[in-house]
């Protein structure tokens, strides 16, 4: 397959041969879509972060006593399973 090679300015310079095996081949949008999509996630910094039991700010001590209440146990304020709680296993 011939091409032709332009300047800068649009003027025409030579023809160039391209081998049909390599350019002649049919668009193939999943690996495009698949290229872009890596060189967009290989730009991202990748600095998210959770937050563990010991980052976050609170007491230590028992929200309310463990016996006797007919709620569930828990071991203060920062213990995952409470809203506002670390992250079990966070990175």
């Amino acid at each position: 397959m011939n091409r032709k090679v332009y300047s800068i300015d649009g003027k025409e310079l030579r023809s160039i041969e391209l081998a049909d095996a390599v350019f002649g081949l049919p668009v193939n949008e999943d690996v495009i879509w698949y290229a872009i999509n890596n060189e967009l996630a290989n730009k991202r910094q990748g600095t998210a972060s959770t937050k563990g039991r010991a980052e976050i700010n609170g007491s230590n001590a028992r929200p309310f006593k463990q016996k006797g209440t007919g709620r569930a146990r828990r071991g203060d304020k920062k213990s995952p399973i409470t809203v506002g709680g670390g992250t079990i296993f966070g990175i």
